[in-house]
């Protein structure tokens, strides 16, 4: 069964996708992390969930496209990530030649996400969410403008219609 968060029109909260999304990642326990890195990795968690994007290979190809063009998240941000030890092993676990091929099995879907990150509102915070958390997804993707891609990170017909979230925002 599809994870809630990843329907573009969710009406759970920023935090309740957050645990939804927790619980179905198994590749880190918080336990073999330090407080920093545990910091990093909640805000590319947080990514996941707010671009729609599950757990799989491929999405997380995407769900680093849209934070490199749908966040404030600078270089050394992006780098603090990547260079965690962590992070690091998922690496050489997954191996170099599988992430290229990854990233050109989804190449399709990393220029609709560059196009569909360039017609944002704004940048999504890549630190600056906590406010965000009890807010329900569809009214933090309808503020930022992220459409996200449909079935989560992955394009299934290219219709923007289709793929948009709804124009309802709570009072």
């Amino acid at each position: 069964m599809a994870a809630s968060y990843l329907d573009p029109n969710a009406e759970m909260t920023l935090r309740e996708g957050l645990e939804q999304y927790v619980s179905r990642q198994e590749t880190l326990s918080p336990e073999e992390l330090s407080a920093a890195a545990r910091r990093e990795f909640l805000c590319h968690d947080v990514a996941h969930v707010v671009f729609a994007c599950d757990l799989t290979p491929e999405h997380e190809e995407l769900v680093d496209a849209w934070t490199v063009f749908g966040t404030d998240a600078g270089v050394r941000d992006l780098l603090r990530l990547a260079l965690q030890p962590a992070s690091l092993r998922i690496f050489w676990k997954v191996g170099p030649v599988q992430a290229v091929r990854n990233a050109l099995r989804v190449r399709p879907q990393l220029v609709e996400v560059r196009r569909r990150a360039r017609g944002m509102r704004k940048k999504w915070p890549w630190r600056g969410f906590d406010p965000h958390m009890d807010r329900p997804l569809v009214d933090i993707r309808a503020e930022f403008g992220i459409r996200v891609l449909r079935s989560g990170c992955v394009v299934m017909d290219g219709s923007e219609e289709e793929n948009a979230p709804s124009n309802h925002v709570r009072g």
